[in-house]
């Protein structure tokens, strides 16, 4: 097996602020409550509205493209800074403010944070705080560059707060742990051909490495197809037995009804021998699936990855879990306990970039 090193890190020659990630905690169609704890500054279409002097609850909703702030139509975009950083929504607290914006009758609940505080909020939700150190720093770098990579700044937000983007649980999450490796791997990013790499992760790759191609379609030269490093985890087998009822369910919600389900049969697989299309057979007939729809339906019926067998015509046996492209968190951990550094890490699942250390200017520096 092949493992790639990269160990120099490279100071980028011009220092830049650290930059606010704007994640989308929530999206809700009704009234919600907004809860400040204490004082705080609130911002109204990007102009100062008022300052609250202590803790603060009210009622917050979004009709037709306006903000009605208990009851009373104030505007579009509001933003509330509170003064020690923090503020608590939805059971986390989170550093940073708190944005909500009116799109037509939906209320977006965003956050802004810095990004060092918003990996402090990631690192320990994506990868356990007890695990090997060295696995934590790769696992900072690798959520520091996927967001990186992922920042839209023509978009109300940048990215979302589940395991869609990545999950993010704030403040509340914080470990020391893995906070001190997000700080000893301050700016360090993964970049290839001077651009943000896209660093995707999973929990286990049952073996293979999948590449990019396979898996979404695009050939990104780093993300290629190879062995992992021998590792265990709770993913390294397992075995489902699908619901037909459910999958019947399933079918007819996205447009094809199929009936009574009876079985399931695997009719293409990728070159790393995971499943890219299946047959789904039932008492009116059967059709074909694949691409997302195939992933989001298999990971609805309990199928932990695209890396399985059929034993019968519902029950699926496989390995690993998620979709298998980049770094294999238990494979990472599985490589630090064996010595390796963080950087030999993102060499070996990240082959051919380069890493860098971005230099955070200190406000009101050139």
């Amino acid at each position: 097996m092949r493992v790639l090193i990269c160990c120099l890190i490279v100071l980028s020659a011009h220092a830049w602020a650290e930059p606010q990630i704007r994640v989308l905690l929530g999206t809700y169609s009704g009234a919600t409550t907004m809860q400040m704890t204490g004082p705080h500054n609130a911002y109204l279409n990007g102009s100062f509205w008022y300052a609250g002097a202590g803790p603060d609850t009210r009622s917050v909703q979004a009709v037709a493209g306006s903000l009605y702030f208990d009851g009373a139509q104030i505007g579009y975009d509001l933003r509330l800074e509170p003064s020690d950083g923090l503020f608590y929504w939805n059971g986390f607290y989170y550093h940073g403010s708190l944005q909500f914006v009116a799109e037509a009758n939906s209320l977006l609940v965003i956050n802004w944070v810095d990004i060092e505080d918003y990996i402090k909020g990631v690192v320990p939700v994506e990868m356990k705080a007890d695990w090997e150190f060295e696995a934590l720093k790769a696992q900072a770098v690798a959520s520091r560059t996927y967001v990186l990579a992922h920042l839209k700044p023509e978009a109300a937000y940048d990215l979302c707060a589940t395991e869609g983007c990545q999950r993010y649980e704030g403040y509340s999450s914080e470990n020391p742990r893995s906070n001190e490796a997000v700080d000893a791997t301050t700016g360090v990013v993964v970049m290839y051909g001077g651009a943000y790499a896209e660093t995707y992760y999973h929990a286990d790759s049952g073996g293979l490495i999948a590449s990019s191609e396979e898996v979404w379609g695009g050939d990104l030269p780093y993300l290629p197809a190879h062995e992992d490093i021998s590792h265990s985890s709770p993913h390294s087998s397992w075995s489902v037995t699908l619901d037909a009822t459910q999958m019947a369910a399933s079918m007819t919600a996205i447009g094809k009804p199929v009936g009574a389900v009876s079985a399931m049969r695997i009719t293409k697989l990728s070159v790393t021998g995971r499943v890219v299309e299946v047959s789904i057979q039932g008492s009116a007939g059967s059709t074909n699936l694949s691409g997302k729809t195939l992933r989001e339906l298999l990971k609805a019926w309990g199928v932990r990855s695209t890396k399985f067998t059929m034993l019968a015509n519902l029950q699926v046996q496989g390995s690993g879990y998620g979709h298998g492209v980049g770094m294999s968190q238990y494979g990472a951990n599985a490589m630090a306990k064996s010595g390796y550094e963080f950087t030999q890490i993102l060499g070996f699942y990240y082959p051919y970039t380069e890493i860098h250390r971005l230099g955070y200017a200190i406000a009101g520096t050139q």
